[in-house]
């Protein structure tokens, strides 16, 4: 149950960017789908993989762990779920060495920690891996993007990220 109110709590985004800010990077959609709504979608990445649901997962925790982060958990939604759900898995990472000057330079960003990517399959059967672009993290918490300490952040999820493709 715990897992489950975690999950559930994690997949929560963000509802938009700081204030007088606006994400530049769009989020994938479906074919033939309608724009999403003003708002959503904003501050996230998302990135398209090659292999699987479970191949994307296990290239992007290779990556994390030979950065010298940590996964956290590995959480599949659709357990318990009681309904049919896509195939998909959340990922819970960090790395202390960047967390936690983000955290002595802004606390309220524990609120975005450890940072997360969701990877998931389209209705097409096209995998993606979406997580909260950490521009947007450094922006809705008062933070210079490119300035440290997100600089060590950015470096480190794109290259994270850069697993997935």
């Amino acid at each position: 149950m715990a897992r489950r109110f975690l999950a559930l709590l994690l997949l929560a985004a963000p509802a938009g960017p700081a204030p007088g800010q606006s994400s530049a990077i769009p989020v994938c959609r479906d074919p033939g789908t309608e724009p999403p709504a003003p708002g959503v979608g904003e501050g996230l990445v998302s990135v398209s993989s090659p292999g699987s649901v479970a191949e994307t997962v296990a290239r992007l925790t290779a990556a994390i762990r030979a950065g010298g982060g940590t996964v956290h958990a590995e959480i599949d939604p659709a357990r318990g779920a009681g309904i049919p759900l896509r195939p998909a898995r959340l990922i819970l990472f960090g790395d202390a060495r960047t967390d936690a000057p983000l955290m002595r330079a802004a606390p309220t960003a524990g609120l975005d920690l450890p940072l997360r990517i969701l990877v998931w399959e389209d209705s097409a059967g096209r995998v993606r891996a979406t997580a909260t672009d950490p521009a947007w993290i450094a922006r809705r918490h008062g933070l210079d993007p490119d300035g440290a300490p997100m600089r060590d952040t950015r470096a480190s999820f794109t290259r994270i990220l850069d697993a997935a493709r």
